[in-house]
Order: C-alpha cells, then structure tokens, then sequence
C-alpha cells in the first residue's frame, strides 16, 4: 500500500496540470492565448527559470531556487501537455512524431548507462519507466484535450450560443 501513494500522487498531480492546461488554454487573456497557440516556446522559455533555479540552488539561496524550480517545472509540465494537445489538433501526425522523438531521447540514457555495465535489470527498469512516462504523457493530453471541449461547450450554453457557431 505504500508503494501506491508516491503513485496516486502522481496522477492526481498529473491530473490537475492536464485540467489546468484544459483551463488555461480556454481563456480569453491575451498572455494565456499566446500560450495556448504556443506551447513549445513557452517550454523552452521555461528551461531558463529552471536553470536560474539550479543557480539559486548552487549559491545557497534555497528558498528562492525552490520555487524558480517548482514554477519552472509546473509551467514547462503545462506547457508539454498543451503542446501535445496542439500539435495533435493541428496533425496527428505530427504529434506521434513528437512523441517517438521523446521516446528516442527518452532512452538514450539507459542504453548509454546499459553499454556502460551490461546490467539488463537497469535497463528494464529505466525502459518501463520511459515507456509509462510518455503513456502517462499522452494519457493527460487526452483528458486536457477532453477537459477543454466541455469547457467550450459550457460556455457555449451559458452565453445562449448555438453548438455549430462561434470559434473555439
């Protein structure tokens, strides 16, 4: 059972970033609707506040680089989701490219390490964790993706609009 916790914090955090993305990339604001329409800048603008959280972190000031790391995190994890979800709204096609790009990268590192110590039980470890990474990746993406058209739906029906007008 205490195996299971680190899990189901996973996903109900992995769950609120999807919901939070769906939110998001529905309003109106002018800054949210540059990030919805582009995600992928925003994460790589992203990796600099991280960075400056790691700098913070290796100068000692730990207060103030734990929370450039954990908004860092937070707005790149966001911006993964949204960018997953945009670039499946515009080409499915180009989304599974994007997600065997991240599978690639993601096993790099276990078949470097795996050349290094021929340990196959490293590497088994390392691939599952790649692979259920971007499974939960996708998984998330989908339920932003679905979170998002019932929200425009709802508000569809507060403001009286009918299903077929309007843009999303």
């Amino acid at each position: 059972m205490a195996s299971l916790i680190p899990l189901l914090t996973l996903l109900t955090v992995g769950l609120m970033l999807a919901l939070a993305a769906a939110r998001l990339s529905s309003s109106s604001l002018p800054i949210l609707h540059y990030w919805s329409k582009h995600p992928w800048r925003i994460f790589w603008s992203s990796l600099l506040i991280v960075v400056i959280g790691m700098i913070l972190l290796n100068v000692g000031a730990s207060w103030t680089a734990w929370f450039f790391l954990i908004c860092g995190f937070l707005i790149m994890y966001i911006s993964v989701i949204q960018g997953l979800k945009s670039t499946y709204g515009r080409s499915p096609r180009r989304a599974a490219l994007v997600v065997l790009a991240a599978l690639a990268m993601g096993f790099a590192n276990p078949i470097r390490r795996f050349a290094e110590s021929r340990d196959t039980h490293a590497l088994d470890t390392d691939a599952f964790t790649v692979i259920v990474g971007i499974l939960f990746w996708i998984l998330l993406t989908f339920v932003a993706l679905r979170s998002e058209k019932r929200i425009i739906a709802q508000q569809r029906n507060r403001s009286g609009q009918p299903k077929g007008e309007g843009s999303s």
